[in-house]
């Protein structure tokens, strides 16, 4: 899914704000944070020297959630790429703890996100949404975003089989 950073900052200019969120950039000594959402201490690590950048938030104190992207080229579970324009950033991994769901948090930590970015140069995210997440689709909607792409894909005793845009293919 492809979404204009201004267009989105625009469409919620007149929105509330949720001002018990507290939203910062992580860094490594962040791990137990960011491990919350199944990664490990070593794929944050990783994550970091590869050039990710997390923003994580807090309410009251309490972990809520947290938001990763990659600048440049990113490689996903070792076999899939996804290549950025210079003014393009990968979103992936998005987590919020489900006792703060319904409260718009990941629209809050974009608010936070999104100026600094275009700040830094970039228009538009590329962001990956697993297709069984049937309630982000119907709410990121919008004329903002536009789909560029589908796969779909099954791997199998290190054989990969997929589906990319009407077009099949495999390899190991």
């Amino acid at each position: 899914m492809e979404t204009s950073l201004r267009a989105i900052l625009k469409d919620w200019e007149d929105e509330p704000r949720n001002d018990k969120l507290y939203h910062r950039w992580a860094d490594k000594s962040d791990s137990d944070h960011l491990t919350q959402s199944g990664f490990s201490a070593e794929q944050v690590h990783t994550y970091f020297d590869q050039g990710g950048r997390a923003a994580i938030s807090t309410k009251d104190g309490k972990p809520v959630g947290s938001f990763w992207m990659f600048p440049e080229t990113k490689v996903f579970d070792k076999w899939f790429r996804v290549d950025a324009a210079l003014d393009e950033i990968i979103s992936w991994q998005v987590y919020v703890d489900p006792e703060f769901r319904g409260e718009r948090w990941f629209r809050e930590i974009r608010r936070f996100v999104f100026p600094q970015l275009i700040d830094d140069g970039y228009e538009r995210m590329l962001g990956i949404i697993d297709a069984l997440n049937r309630s982000y689709l119907h709410a990121g909607a919008r004329p903002e975003r536009r789909n560029v792409g589908r796969i779909f894909c099954i791997r199998l005793l290190g054989l990969s089989l997929f589906h990319i845009n009407r077009r099949w293919g495999c390899g190991f």
